[in-house]
């Protein structure tokens, strides 16, 4: 019975593992940019509008520093506006998303005495060298809840304990097809 036991609970860690490193697929990615001056300096208060289909419309301004982000965006084509008094509004079309690959721009704006509009397709993007990775956060109720050690669950099957920690975890991502599931929040099997 002991050898069955063992068996058990490698079987269900394996599987625990396996389940959560499916989980961390990521199905969105980010776009981060730096505004520009032709001399290089960096322009700070830019107004910064991204569109797309699956989106719509979302607007941010450049810090300090001229930069700006946008994070979690689905895969798809955006379109980035960028507009400030005195510069020529630039139009950035073409900026392809893929799952998981970040996207960094440098973008040059002029200055202008006209109100003018400057349009540029977009050429291949520069991947982001940052990773990209999927987290959790957790409660001090949650992680106290948690199984610390096998005799901690005396008279507890090894699938309800695994059960317990899998209810702990996030729901999968959007667009993810999650299997049956056999067990409560409380792992304990249903019927």
């Amino acid at each position: 019975m002991e050898e069955y036991m063992k068996r058990w609970i490698l079987l269900s860690c394996a599987l625990f593992l396996f389940a959560g490193g499916l989980s961390a697929q990521q199905t969105t990615a980010d776009i981060y940019g730096t505004v520009v001056l032709s001399d290089g300096s960096v322009l700070p208060g830019v107004k910064v509008i991204l569109t797309a289909d699956v989106l719509g419309m979302q607007t941010t301004v450049t810090s300090r520093e001229g930069n700006f982000r946008f994070l979690r965006l689905l895969p798809s084509t955006y379109e980035l506006k960028l507009e400030l008094d005195g510069f020529k509004t630039v139009i950035q079309k073409g900026v392809r998303l893929y799952a998981g690959k970040n996207v960094t721009l440098a973008i040059p704006m002029e200055t202008s005495a006209l109100n003018e509009q400057v349009t540029v397709l977009a050429k291949p993007p520069v991947i982001d060298t940052r990773r990209t990775t999927v987290g959790m956060n957790l409660t001090k109720e949650a992680l106290e809840s948690l199984p610390r050690h096998a005799a901690h669950h005396r008279g507890h099957e090894p699938h309800q304990r695994s059960a317990a920690v899998a209810a702990q975890c996030p729901q999968p991502l959007v667009g993810a097809q999650p299997g049956p599931r056999h067990h409560d929040q409380h792992g304990r099997r249903r019927r």
